[in-house]
C-alpha cells in the first residue's frame, strides 16, 4: 500500500503516541527506530497533527566561509510542488558548530508552505519563532538560533538521519506536541484500524484506573486482558492486505 492523501487525512484525526502504540500492538518490535528524541522539539504553538512524507536535505548554516548554496531548497521546491501530498521538509545538519546552526525562518517557511509542505523537522535550530507560529505551521528543531554563518542546502540522495531515525524521501512521517513518529510501509494497511482499537483500548483502561471500587491489582489485572483483546485484534490486520 502506498501513501495516499486519504491515508494522511485520516492519521490527522489521531495524537503520536496512539500511532506509537499502535505500531507496537501490530508488531513492530524494533519501534524505537522510528521516534525522534526529546532533542527534537516543537517550537510554534501548532495543537493539529502534522501527517505527510518527508522530502529532505542536508544542511549546513554554521561553518564560517564556506561556500552559498541554495540549490536544495530550489529543488524541494520543485518536488513539492509536482506533488501531489502534503509534504514535510526535513533537515540534518552538517555544520561545523550544531548548537548555532540555524536552518530556516519564516520567510523559508512561507516559501514551503506555499509549494505544499504541512512541517518542518530539523536536527539544527530555527528563528522567526513568533512570525512562524502566525502561519500555524509545525516546526520542530533543537531550539530557537538567532543567525547563521552561512546557507548551504543540498538535496539529500540517500536516507538522513534525524536524532537516530533514518528518513528517507517520502517517508510517511506523523508529529504533534508528543514528537515526530516515521510510519514504515508495512502498516500502511492497518495503521487508521489499530489507532481506533488502541483508543477505544485506552478510554476503557483509563475509566478502569478510575475505579475506586476495584484494588491495584484487580485494576491491572482488568487492563491487562483489555490489552491482550487489543493485541489480537491488531494483529488480525496484519494479517489483511
Amino acid at each position: 500500500m502506498a501513501v495516499d492523501l486519504a491515508l494522511i487525512e485520516q492519521l490527522r484525526e489521531f495524537e503520536t503516541p496512539t500511532v506509537a502504540e499502535s505500531l507496537l500492538a501490530l508488531g513492530c518490535a524494533d519501534n524505537h527506530r522510528y521516534f525522534t528524541g526529546s532533542e527534537i522539539k516543537l517550537m510554534t504553538a501548532v495543537h493539529h497533527p502534522m501527517v505527510g512524507v518527508a522530502i529532505s536535505l542536508i544542511v549546513d548554516t554554521s561553518t564560517p566561509e564556506l561556500e552559498k548554496n541554495v540549490e536544495g531548497v530550489i529543488q524541494v521546491g520543485d518536488n513539492m510542488s509536482a506533488l501531489s501530498l502534503p509534504t514535510i521538509v526535513v533537515m540534518h545538519s552538517v555544520g561545523a558548530r550544531m548548537s548555532h546552526e540555524c536552518v530556516a525562518g519564516d520567510g523559508m517557511c512561507k516559501s514551503f508552505q506555499s509549494k505544499g509542505a504541512v512541517g518542518l523537522v530539523a536536527d539544527g535550530g530555527i528563528r522567526d519563532i513568533d512570525a512562524i507560529n502566525q502561519l500555524g505551521f509545525p516546526a520542530y528543531a533543537s531550539g530557537a538560533v538567532s543567525d547563521h554563518a552561512t546557507l548551504n542546502y543540498k538535496l539529500a540522495t540517500e536516507p538522513i538521519t534525524v536524532s537516530g531515525v533514518a528518513i528517507d524521501h517520502g517517508d510517511l512521517l506523523h508529529g504533534d506536541c508528543n514528537g515526530v513518529h516515521l510510519i514504515p510501509v508495512k502498516y500502511y494497511h492497518a495503521i487508521v484500524e489499530a489507532c481506533c482499537l488502541t483508543r477505544d483500548f485506552e478510554t476503557r483502561a483509563h475509566i478502569l484506573n478510575r475505579r475506586t471500587d476495584l484494588n491495584a491489582g484487580e485494576q491491572f489485572e482488568k487492563v491487562g486482558k483489555l490489552a491482550t483483546e487489543r493485541q489480537e485484534k491488531c494483529m488480525a490486520l496484519m494479517l489483511k492486505s
